[in-house]
């Protein structure tokens, strides 16, 4: 984000107020159903408002989306990308996080949107190629 708008929304309760995509909960279904009923949720806290901006991303998530396993809010996103040896896959609309993320043996989808992001899970199989939103 540029500065201008980081300084804008520093303090304020900015990531509560954002909408839901149409697409989220479909999107977490079908993660789900992959998973064995797992997903977790990995954010970024706003620069310089760490504490705040990771405050209100968690009430978002809690008044939007069904109770993920595990919310963590984290600027260092790649120290994720593996558990136990086994690559984790991300799925975030910043490449820098993207490369970070496989360069730290994980598994990364750029989300452009729903349907690209659908494409990338259908043709790494990490969904079934049924599925659709």
């Amino acid at each position: 984000l540029r500065q201008d708008v980081i300084d804008r929304i520093t303090g304020t309760n900015f990531f509560e107020t954002l909408p839901k995509f149409p697409t989220t909960d479909p999107l977490i279904s079908m993660i789900k159903k992959f998973t064995g009923g797992r997903f977790s949720i990995l954010t970024s806290p706003l620069r310089g408002d760490h504490d705040n901006s990771a405050k209100y991303k968690k009430v978002w998530i809690n008044q939007n989306i069904e109770k993920p396993n595990e919310t963590i809010v984290s600027g260092k996103k790649e120290k994720y990308a593996t558990t136990g040896g086994k690559p984790n896959i991300l799925i975030d609309d910043y490449i820098k996080n993207i490369k970070e993320w496989e360069a730290a043996g994980g598994i990364g989808i750029h989300h452009l949107s729903p349907t690209q992001t659908i494409s990338q899970l259908k043709r790494y199989g990490l969904i079934p190629q049924i599925e659709s939103l």
